[in-house]
Order: C-alpha cells, then structure tokens, then sequence
C-alpha cells in the first residue's frame, strides 16, 4: 500500500514536471520569436505615457469628473441628460442603405416634449420623416436654443482641445488588465453625439462658422482615443468618426461649406489613419490576454472569465478548484497558444507600406481561426482554450477599420470635389483631376490599392465607392446589407 502511494505519488510529481517543462518551454519559444518580430507582450509597454497636466487636453474639470474615486459613474452635473432622453423619444428610420439629412422638426418636438415632462414613464414615439430646407431652417433654430444647456461644458472642451496631446486618467492596473474601467469611452460619444446634432442644425440654420467649430471639436474628441491601448477605445474612435461624418456630408450636400471650410475639413480627414492603429490595438490585446492569463494562474479564479447568469458558475466553485490543480506549463501553453492564434489571425491582413487591407487574406484568416477555435478534444489538447474564449470577436475587427479609414478618405475626396465644383461650376472628369490643387493626394481604395470608383450625377452630384466587401464574406461577418460596397453619395 505504502508501495502504491509512493508510486503514485512520484508518477504526479513527474507529470507535473513534464509538463511544467513543456509549457516553459513553448513560452520561451514564443517570446523569442515574437520578440524578434518586435512585438511587446509586456502590458505595461502599451500603457500611454504621461503628460504634463499643462499639455494635457484632459486636465478639464468635467473630464477629470469621469474618473470619480467614490460617487457613481452616471452622475454628472456638468452634463445634462436633455438630448439622450429627447432621442428616446423619437423612433429609429428603418434602415434602407441611405442617408437622411436631420429631421428637425422631430428633434423639436422631442426636445419641447422631454423638457415639459422629463419623466414620462411612456412618451408617445415621435417619427421622423425628410423635410423641406424651410422647415428644417426653422426647428433647426429651435433646436439650437435647447442645446444651449450644453454650452458651458463644450467651451471647457473647446479650450482644452488647443491642446493636440491627451491623456485620459485611466487607473492602468498591468497586473489586471481586464479590471481596467474607461469610463471616458461613453462621455466622449455622448459630446459627439450632441455635437453632431448642433452641428447639423447650425449648417441647416446657415451658421456654418460654428458648424465648423463644432466639427472640428468632435474630430480633436474621435482622435484622444488614438493612443489609447484597447480594442475597445479604436472601436468607440470609428464610431465617432461615422458620427462626424454624417455631419460633414450635410454641410456637402446642402452646399453650405465654403472653400476654406472644406480645405480645414480636408486637412483633419487626411491626417486620420485608422490602418496603423490595428497593429497598435491588437498589440495591446495580445499582450492583455496573456497578463490575464497569468493572473488566473497565480489566482485560481477562471470562473471570473464566465458569466455566471448563464453558466451558473460561481467564484470558489468546482472550476476554480481545478483550475488550481493545473499544473503552470499549461498556463504557459495557454499563453504561447493564445499569441500565437492571434498572430496568424492578423498575419498579412495589413500592408502599412501600400495603406491596404487585404479582404482576401482577411476572410481566409478568419475561417482558419474558425476551425481552429472550434470546440472539442482537440482545443483542449492543444491548449487553445483562452483563446476560444477571448479571441473569437477579433475576427471581424480589420473590416471596421477599413471602414472607418474608407469613410475618412472617402469624406476627404467629397471635400476636394465640392471644392472643385465651387471654383469652377462642375465637378471634375475623374478624380485625377483633383491633385494637387484641390488636394495633395487622391487617396486609393483601402480594400485593394486601385483608384476609388468615382460617377458623375450631373453637374453637382456625384457617387464614391470602394470596392466593398465580396458578399459571402460579409453574410458570414452578419453583414445583412445586400449592397457590397462602400458607398458616399452626394445626394440625399
């Protein structure tokens, strides 16, 4: 019996030791090869340095506010819930592949409706519909006299954004990345969204001097989030930007930019490259993946990584109890497994050389993480199971970012053609045309490198286009729009 026990006892020790062996080895492995490539897997790399609060475009009152040490995130004096509880009110235009120029007119009534009843359990849904410019003119000034509660706040910003350089207070915890809060994420759309509506009703107003201002100030917002390490931070920055956008393709359609106007617009647009900030982003999430990883390890708590509504699984439960007995080569085999699908997710999707993102590679990317990550024996074999948990959303994430870079581009070719049409009565024959005077460099299609399609409508209207996305691979992305491309058109 003593016999057995020690047998026993001797074949788990050497168990353990294979594979701790296995494990600091496969690590080992991959940190050299990913430090060859340059690759920092260190968090603590990919936090944004300090600034001195004299430089810093964040050492405002009500931006420091966001970062409250005791009271609750969603109290905020400096900024009122009027809008948000306003758009509650209005219904949603059913999705048909356009955009609309504002509809005022609701927005009025939505604003009066919410400041007469602020708590109204169920207020009557208000619908949009297109107006005429008289009636949109009209509400718009209404509309800019309710927001006027907003103005303090927004000056604060305005000053702050003479600064180019932002760092947000966030508590960067390199031990517990996935314990990091960002607050600052929905302040920062909540003032774009407003500014976005302001700015709309000043250009339908014919103020386009402060439609100018304010988008300038949602551009210098979009753009704070820039160095800013999460996946997170990149996604709210391209949401931002189609808020912008929608706001820059209304003074165009309306023709209510001048040409100097246009020329600001276009200077800000061109300088956006959202391209390299997915090797940045992803950067940070490799490197966060892996810091959790390390922390289940020395914590014995994996059931944090589950959500307990569905799984039932609680802290101290039966999982947390075997997650203790693994032996640290696995956590380590986790780790190197967990990089190294990333890495072949991302590997020859970008070409920064040649400002491209190659669809193709991307889509094939994707099935082969697909497969990879699917359940089963062989997941856990290979060790692959962090990364089942923690890798499958990224599948999809260079297709927003070549969106979002195609929407700059795109808006900065409507500007450089707007500003043609004002100088010489017509838009331009081909978008050759436009360089170098109506602007240095015609950007190329993101998705492949060729020209963008351009269609004269007339004399006035016009439709850029990207080649898009192939269909099939936007129907397994859950893309359910039936038109591929990437489309600006100048007529509503």
């Amino acid at each position: 019996m003593v016999y057995a026990v020690i047998v026993l006892v001797t074949l788990i020790a050497l168990f353990y030791a294979v594979e701790n062996f296995r494990g600091g080895r496969a690590w080992e492995n991959y940190h050299r090869d990913a430090e060859a490539r340059g690759v920092k897997l260190d968090f603590a790399a990919h936090i944004p340095p300090p600034i001195p609060d004299a430089e810093n475009g964040a050492n405002t009152p009500w931006i420091q506010s966001w970062f409250p040490k005791s009271i609750p995130y969603d109290a905020d004096p400096f900024w009122p819930p009027l809008k948000m509880n306003a758009e509650n009110r209005i219904s949603s235009r059913k999705p048909d592949g356009r955009r609309h120029l504002t509809d005022f007119v609701a927005w009025k009534e939505a604003l009066a409706a919410e400041a007469a009843a602020p708590n109204e359990k169920s207020p009557r849904k208000i619908t949009m519909h297109d107006r005429d410019a008289a009636e949109r003119a009209a509400a718009a000034v209404v509309v800019l006299e309710a927001l006027k509660i907003y103005e303090p706040t927004l000056n604060e910003l305005r000053a702050a954004s003479s600064k180019s350089r932002v760092r947000y207070p966030v508590n960067y915890r390199t031990d517990e990345p996935f314990s990091i809060l960002l607050p600052h994420l929905a302040k920062i759309k909540s003032a774009v969204q407003v500014l976005s509506l302001r700015s709309c009703a000043e250009l339908a107003a014919d103020k386009s001097d402060d439609a100018l201002k304010d988008v300038q100030l949602m551009l210098w917002l979009t753009e704070s989030m820039r160095e800013e390490p999460f996946l997170i931070n990149q996604l709210v920055r391209i949401a931002c930007l189609q808020i912008t956008a929608q706001t820059i393709w209304e003074g165009l359609v309306q023709h209510k930019w001048t040409d100097a106007q246009l020329q600001a617009l276009q200077g800000r647009l061109v300088q956006l490259d959202f391209l390299r900030s997915i090797e940045h982003s992803m950067g940070a999430e490799r490197a966060g993946g892996i810091a959790t990883i390390e922390w289940v390890r020395k914590n014995g708590r994996f059931s944090f990584l589950l959500n307990e509504g569905e799984s039932g699984v609680t802290t101290g439960s039966g999982i947390d109890v075997m997650t203790r007995l693994f032996p640290r080569g696995w956590f380590r085999m986790e780790s190197a497994s967990y990089g190294r699908v990333l890495d072949t997710n991302l590997a020859g999707v970008v070409d920064l050389n040649r400002h491209i993102v190659d669809r193709q590679k991307l889509a094939a990317n994707n099935r082969e993480l697909k497969e990879t990550l699917r359940p089963g024996l062989q997941m856990w074999l290979e060790h692959r199971m962090f990364a089942s948990m923690l890798l499958p959303a990224i599948k999809d994430i260079s297709r927003k970012f070549a969106v979002a870079q195609n929407t700059a581009d795109e808006a900065a070719v409507a500007c450089a053609l707007e500003r043609h049409r004002l100088a010489t009565g017509q838009l331009p024959e081909t978008l050759a045309a436009l360089a170098p005077k109506f602007i240095a460099k015609v950007p190329h299609d993101v998705l492949n490198g060729e020209p963008l399609k351009y269609e004269r409508e007339g004399d006035a209207d016009f439709v850029l286009s990207s080649v898009g996305w192939p269909e099939t691979e936007a129907n397994s992305s859950n893309t359910k729009s039936k038109r591929t491309e990437w489309i600006w058109r100048s007529a509503p």
